[in-house]
């Protein structure tokens, strides 16, 4: 009777054993689906970055042109981007 008491309860640890590394498993997946979610979405937020067309670079300043004496108020509307990593010029929107 002891021996069927100890064999059952070895069982019994072997089963949650089992049963631990089961769930254990189903977490690290649920934690990498989470994972790639977060970095998905972290994708989808990189892509409204402005980008320098000549070297890629996201450091960029934006500025509107001022008024010149030849041209006075046209123009000055026009924002443009200049890029800080290799001066590359352009207007937003192009």
């Amino acid at each position: 009777m002891e021996t069927f008491i100890f064999l059952l309860l070895i069982g019994l640890l072997i089963y949650a054993k089992v049963q631990g590394g089961k769930d254990k498993e189903v977490k690290q997946q649920e934690l990498k689906r989470k994972n790639l979610e977060i970095i998905n979405s972290q994708d989808n937020t990189q892509q409204d970055v402005i980008r320098c067309p000549k070297c890629l670079s996201s450091q960029t300043s934006a500025n509107k042109r001022g008024i010149t004496l030849t041209t006075g108020l046209i123009g000055s509307q026009t924002v443009y981007i200049t890029c800080l990593q290799c001066g590359h010029r352009w207007k937003a929107g192009s």
